[in-house]
């Protein structure tokens, strides 16, 4: 009866859809039922044949069969009737950052869990991040507004599922993206001697945890480095070297950011975990000092620091924190005038602050 049911389907014009009556039987008959499955996957082929991927239907149809078909006989399916018509839409889409359509990109990447990951990334690797270099390339070249710029590149990969942007090859070529952007500022920067309006968003990597932190050891220079970046992917925040800038002779890094970014080492600072913004905290544009100390009688933390995030360096201000860290409470605006470096210290059981 099933057999004739099948042979009598029609994808294109039957309104039911096909597993919503055979799927029913899978946990009575199982196995048994695969010898339907072939003539099934014939009428989905021939039901392709026409069709683009601006019609979501097939995801609607095709997807209930995922986990029913065999991996191999699915990612070959998917390979023959629907990678060609994602390559296609790959081909003829178009990278303009100054009136970008996204539709095409969507109806790609609606594919993504379902056609095989290699195939997805074969195809961004070839038909869709070579027009997008060469996009970067020529917007860098006429456009000297770098935020705008590192908003572009932020936003095209907020869009990339994150299982994509693990891939290595993937990884390598937003890098590679990266650098064009830093190699450009850089080179601006070299040639204006850092000028305020190129710099603004800019966070030099050993000030933003409060202290400026002493790296005595390149293999914890390379792990809290690896955690930084990690995080800041998580936070769709740019994490690029500074072109040209060392400190005890190690790169020194930037994160596009306006908040203080907290991290946490319970073995005297040999490695770091639990990096996180912290949205209470805030700082110039340029960066500044501040101190963090631990009362062991209240057990709460106390944070002096900048509060101003313009490139003025003023209203040193006291905050609170009674879990550890994780959050902060503005107590009060210890001074409103220019200040710098501070640090504050514990003496005879109390708070000090020191200028």
């Amino acid at each position: 009866m099933l057999h004739c049911e099948v042979d009598s389907w029609n994808p294109l014009t039957d309104s039911i859809p096909i597993h919503s009556w055979v799927h029913p039987w899978l946990p009575l008959m199982k196995y048994r039922l695969e010898p339907l499955y072939q003539p099934i996957r014939t009428k989905l082929a021939h039901a392709l044949q026409n069709w683009q991927p601006s019609d979501s239907s097939a995801e609607a149809v095709l997807l209930p069969w995922q986990k029913v078909f065999k991996q191999e006989t699915w990612n070959a399916f998917m390979n023959k009737h629907i990678v060609p018509k994602l390559v296609s839409t790959m081909q003829q889409f178009i990278i303009d950052p100054r009136q970008q359509i996204l539709d095409p990109w969507h109806w790609f990447i609606a594919w993504y869990d379902m056609v095989p990951l290699p195939s997805m990334i074969e195809i961004l690797e070839k038909c869709f991040f070579p027009k997008w270099l060469q996009a970067l390339n020529i917007w860098l070249s006429t456009n000297t507004n770098y935020q705008e710029i590192q908003r572009w590149y932020i936003g095209w990969r907020s869009l990339i599922p994150q299982a994509i942007i693990n891939h290595t090859i993937i990884k390598k070529i937003l890098t590679e993206g990266l650098m064009m952007i830093d190699r450009k500022i850089s080179g601006t920067l070299n040639v204006q001697q850092t000028s305020p309006s190129q710099s603004s968003e800019n966070v030099i990597y050993n000030t933003i945890n409060n202290h400026s932190v002493t790296m005595s050891s390149s293999n914890f220079i390379s792990s809290f480095k690896d955690l930084l970046e990690k995080r800041a992917m998580q936070y769709n925040v740019l994490f690029v070297p500074i072109r040209n800038r060392t400190f005890q002779e190690k790169q020194i890094y930037q994160l596009n950011v306006k908040k203080r970014i907290g991290a946490y080492s319970d073995n005297g600072g040999i490695s770091f975990n639990k990096i996180h913004v912290l949205n209470t905290l805030v700082q110039p544009l340029t960066g500044c000092q501040g101190s963090t100390i631990y009362h062991n009688n209240t057990h709460q933390m106390f944070y002096t620091g900048l509060a101003e995030t313009s490139f003025i360096r003023s209203h040193l201000s006291l905050y609170i924190s009674n879990d550890n860290g994780e959050h902060w409470t503005f107590i009060k605006t210890i001074y409103q005038g220019s200040r710098a470096r501070n640090e504050a210290k514990i003496s005879r059981g109390e708070a000090r602050q020191d200028f």
